[in-house]
């Protein structure tokens, strides 16, 4: 039996979900305009104002989370306590989740011997070895579980053994893997709907509850948007947060998954968000998105490019902005992975890199930011403030061609800020698939980062300036 970690007792849980009512108030300083192929950079003069007196909602401790296909687990070498270069990236990010899950979840079955022959079957040699892995990371575990009524009692099987052996280290279950999506694809009949799911899912979550009282459960894990707020309505009591699953540029081909339109405002998902407030906010409810990356093409040249990774920090702050709880960005094999790791050395990719930014720029409570700009750009900013009142500012100039001349100023501060630093997000060039550099240093291949160059800028009062590149970014930190 592994050792269970106090890290993972109640306190962890409730740490989790206590962002429980969003706060829908905090905005960000954002520009929006189409990216356009690479041409030579001109400047653009942009200036962006932080409101000191203006805290928005404090970003959840554990916002930052991976999502693994749960087939992923079956006879895995990756996943185990000793995976040190994979265990420091997963630790590099701070606090965060881990979620089992993905579309294997309906077709992964149960056993618990520890060997088995059969195609697509979990062992319980294979659950302890990503809890072993889980442990090591300190992350708690979102875990995923066939909804197939055919596989019933194997269901219910292995969640009993889970609560058993590692019940402590599990933050929620979910219950299926997009259901409203079981149709389309073949999974159920074409008569299936939302009445079917939810009948489906009352009856394997109360079977579960029967045998493993203390553990929670989120869901639905759609991704149409269509279910979040009927299934609100009806299990609210159930469930500890809604998940929904979003890809910034969904299925398509070649000729509609570019960089230039992975980078374009993301109004859809303004819309999703929306969508995910009112089908929460009458419960008091947090909401995840706990399936979420580029492209659920999995487009090479776009979804691992330098791109991603601006694409992936502005994402992140997007959704704290928005008021959800966390992201779990899905991984793998593919090419939209943030870390190579099912085969070879636990590698990071472009996106990982957007990722770490944030996890040196969240740990606060977003501010006010208003953002204006002499000229086209698609250029964002959000700014936070940590308990002992240093301020870190992030701003992403996700356009292909203009370099962003910022002229910055905090403003209603209690106190003068003293000391103004600087740490960029760079890379050879938009569509570039190594080279990524943050703070002038890349990932050692130990999982290890540390920056290597960090810029001073003057400051006069509580304003400073700063050039931020074409296809860049920086994070600023003032104290």
């Amino acid at each position: 039996m592994l050792k269970k970690s106090p890290i993972f007792a109640a306190g962890i849980l409730s740490c989790l979900i206590s962002c429980t009512k969003p706060d829908l108030t905090a905005p960000s300083g954002q520009i929006t305009t189409s990216a356009r192929a690479v041409t030579p950079a001109t400047d653009v003069p942009v200036t962006v104002t932080v409101d000191l007196s203006k805290q928005g909602r404090q970003i959840p401790k554990y916002f930052t989370g991976f999502s693994f296909e749960k087939y992923s687990l079956i006879k895995a070498a990756c996943f185990n306590s000793n995976n040190t270069s994979f265990i420091n990236l997963v630790k590099g990010l701070g606090h965060g989740v881990l979620r089992v899950g993905g579309g294997s979840v309906d077709d992964v079955q149960w056993t618990n011997s520890a060997t088995t022959s059969k195609p697509f079957t979990l062992t319980s040699a294979d659950m302890y070895n990503f809890f072993a892995f889980a442990g090591a990371t300190r992350w708690p575990v979102m875990y995923g579980v066939n909804l197939h009524p055919a596989t019933l009692s194997l269901n219910v099987a292995e969640i009993r053994y889970l609560n058993s052996h590692f019940g402590n280290m599990t933050a929620s279950l979910v219950l299926g893997n997009e259901p409203d999506l079981y149709n389309p694809f073949g999974h159920r009949p074409s008569t299936y709907g939302y009445t079917d799911f939810l009948n489906e899912w009352t009856t394997l979550r109360d079977s579960i509850h029967r045998v493993a009282p203390a553990q929670c459960f989120s869901g639905p894990g759609t991704a149409s948007g269509t279910w979040m707020i009927p299934f609100g309505r009806d299990k609210h009591s159930s469930i500890s947060w809604l998940s929904e699953h979003y890809y910034k540029l969904n299925t398509g081909g070649d000729t509609v998954q570019t960089i230039a339109k992975l980078l374009t405002k993301d109004t859809a998902f303004l819309t999703r968000a929306y969508i995910l407030r009112k089908a929460t906010n009458p419960y008091n409810l947090a909401w995840r998105i706990d399936e979420c990356n580029t492209s659920a093409a999995n487009r090479p040249g776009v979804s691992n490019s330098f791109a991603s990774a601006l694409w992936a920090l502005d994402f992140m702050f997007l959704a704290a902005d928005q008021g959800a709880s966390g992201v779990n960005f899905h991984t793998g094999n593919t090419y939209f992975t943030p870390i190579s790791f099912l085969s070879g050395p636990a590698t990071p990719m472009p996106l990982y890199y957007g990722m770490l930014l944030f996890s040196k720029a969240s740990l606060g409570k977003m501010l006010t930011v208003g953002s204006t700009a002499g000229g086209t750009i698609n250029f964002t900013s959000y700014a936070v403030q940590q308990s002992d009142g240093t301020v870190q500012v992030t701003l992403i100039n996700k356009d292909l061609s203009k370099e962003a001349s910022v002229s910055f100023s905090a403003v209603n501060g209690a106190t003068q800020l003293k000391n103004a630093s600087v740490l960029r997000l760079q890379g050879p060039s938009p569509d570039a698939l190594t080279g990524t550099l943050f703070g002038g240093s890349a990932v050692k291949a130990d999982g290890i980062w540390a920056p290597s160059v960090k810029e001073s800028l003057v400051l006069s009062g509580n304003t400073t300036t700063v050039k931020v590149p074409a296809c860049s970014a920086v994070l600023i930190t003032l104290q």
